[in-house]
């Protein structure tokens, strides 16, 4: 028998209201039903932790849809989220490091920076990113303008100019060149804790979840998560999912212990778990789903004893 591929392990049971809550070691994508993905609250993060479950979200809509995979990954987000309140990230962010620029984004800013900035203007904004205008290579204007853009782009840096930009001249719509439905560009959403967006990729179903700041590679905040931001975020996601299992069962792995930074050890975390199902089950009404499975993984959860946590809720 092997845990990794099904329920038949060992397993609990536990009766919440009319809704059976099941917590066992298993495999997350194996179960039928919806797979429910804790995210970070840039959903379109997608240079995260090898840990990270998004990756294997990624991976099934490349595999399913190619070359198109990641864009039809982020068009369904886009169309999940649509309508969803969300801010800007702070420029600051290692998140919202921007995707390369490509060639008419490019020429978009040098239209800008040649057509509505003048000379004070341009040595200003120079300035503010600690660059010399003097020092830029050229004689004229255009030189000027064309060193300034090509010197930030081999940096990484166009993000900078763009924050830059907004504050010398905030009348100039500058999100527009890296729009998405004339919105703020996707590596700068940042949606609130709980946030859940159904996403589907063939026969599979997705819910992602907002539950931490980011899941970035090498990017991890001290304040990442938290107790009460798991809290909101857990508490946010069931009453959210009301609208979307009608009956179908729900898989969700053991929130919190992956790469959030929570400082609890696993048993803690179920626990908490638990207690944020209760309070959406008995205290905030019913959950019109199947079966909800808490998916444990070994061998990294082998240890919690399942025969303990029955005591407390059988």
């Amino acid at each position: 028998m092997n845990p990794q591929n099904n329920l038949n392990a060992k397993q609990i049971v536990v009766n919440m209201g009319s809704s059976t809550i099941i917590v066992a070691l298993g495999d997350l994508f194996a179960q039928n039903g919806f797979k429910a993905i804790p995210v970070s609250r840039h959903f379109f993060e997608t240079d995260v932790a090898e840990s990270s479950l998004l990756n294997q979200v990624v991976n099934k809509f490349q595999q399913a849809y190619q070359n198109k995979g990641l864009q039809i990954y982020q068009q369904e987000l886009l169309e999940a989220l649509r309508g969803t309140d969300f801010e800007r990230a702070p420029a600051t962010m290692g998140t919202t490091k921007s995707q390369a620029p490509n060639r008419k984004q490019l020429t978009e800013l040098h239209h800008i920076l040649m057509n509505r900035f003048n000379l004070s203007e341009l040595q200003d904004l120079c300035f503010y990113l600690e660059i010399s205008y003097d020092e830029l290579s050229g004689e004229n204007k255009n030189d000027k303008v064309r060193e300034l853009i090509s010197y930030l782009e081999r940096r990484d840096r166009i993000l900078e100019l763009i924050r830059a930009g907004e504050q010398l001249r905030p009348d100039i719509r500058w999100v527009q060149i890296f729009q998405v439905d004339e919105e703020v560009p996707l590596t700068e959403r940042l949606y609130p804790l709980g946030t859940t967006a159904l996403v589907e990729s063939n026969s599979d179903k997705f819910l992602l979840f907002a539950i931490t700041w980011t899941e970035l590679r090498g990017y991890i905040p001290d304040d990442n998560c938290n107790a009460t931001k798991m809290w909101i975020a857990l508490e946010k996601f069931w009453h959210e999912t009301r609208k979307s299992a009608l009956g179908q069962d729900i898989n969700i792995p053991l929130v919190g212990s992956g790469i959030t930074g929570i400082n609890f050890d696993p048993l803690h975390i179920l626990q908490l778990n638990l207690l944020a199902l209760h309070n959406a089950i008995i205290e905030k009404g019913k959950i019109t789903t199947g079966k909800i499975r808490i998916i444990l993984y070994p061998p990294a959860h082998s240890g919690i004893d399942l025969d303990l946590v029955n005591t407390f809720w059988a």
